[in-house]
């Protein structure tokens, strides 16, 4: 920094963690190092705002998550169910799924599902640096829009008014259509616990149960 408190120059980690470089006041790179890929440890995707490093579905960021909703459609259905990252779900104190998703009471779904995004955001980092949850809630919001829009423009308009909820916690939200037989569900969930918060993007196929397919 200079004298009047100005940054002059700012040291940056790479997302992947591979290096380390020296940028100006303009963001130009003045130095960077070379290291073997994972020299340095990689930062976490709350600390280097950019939407992408939240993503973690089979070829994120480069595969349209039009192509992983198409896999998820034809995949055979089985039961499935999402996990919390805070907690052990014996342990966790809310209900996998609200009763009338669920009239089996048993916290599962029937189809195939994806995590494409997720995040965990630690207390003592909200505590010194609050900031990162508002950083963490805009990504969010940046790619489920995106998402939303990529599928809507496959798969036509979602159902209006309709919400699936795959599990819920502290806050979840759901974009749902109808293809065939099965709903194909976009969901953010939000959990706290213990001060830590966790976010996570989920997508799934569901299909009719076992039961309700039985004639």
């Amino acid at each position: 920094m200079d004298r009047d408190g100005m940054d002059v120059c700012r040291v940056e980690a790479t997302a992947d963690g591979a290096a380390l470089r020296l940028v100006n006041r303009a963001g130009t790179t003045l130095w960077e190092t070379v290291a073997a890929e994972g020299t340095f440890e990689s930062v976490a995707p709350a600390h280097c705002q950019e939407a992408h490093s939240y993503l973690v579905y089979p070829g994120a960021p480069e595969r349209d998550v039009v192509d992983l909703a198409g896999e998820l459609l034809a995949a055979e259905p089985r039961p499935f169910e999402p996990c919390s990252l805070i907690f052990d779900d014996r342990e966790d104190p809310y209900e996998p799924a609200e009763p009338e998703d669920d009239p089996d009471g048993d916290g599962t779904s029937f189809g195939a599902m994806s995590v494409v995004a997720q995040t965990i955001l630690y207390a003592e980092h909200q505590h010194d640096f609050p900031f990162l949850q508002d950083w963490a809630n805009e990504r969010f919001g940046e790619i489920q829009a995106d998402m939303t829009g990529r599928l809507t423009a496959r798969f036509g308009d979602p159902l209006p008014g309709a919400e699936l909820c795959l599990r819920s916690g502290d806050g979840e939200s759901s974009t749902v259509w109808q293809i065939g037989a099965r709903q194909l569900v976009l969901q953010s969930y939000l959990l706290v616990g213990d001060g830590d918060m966790e976010i996570q993007l989920w997508l799934a196929a569901v299909a009719p149960s076992e039961a309700d397919a039985k004639p």
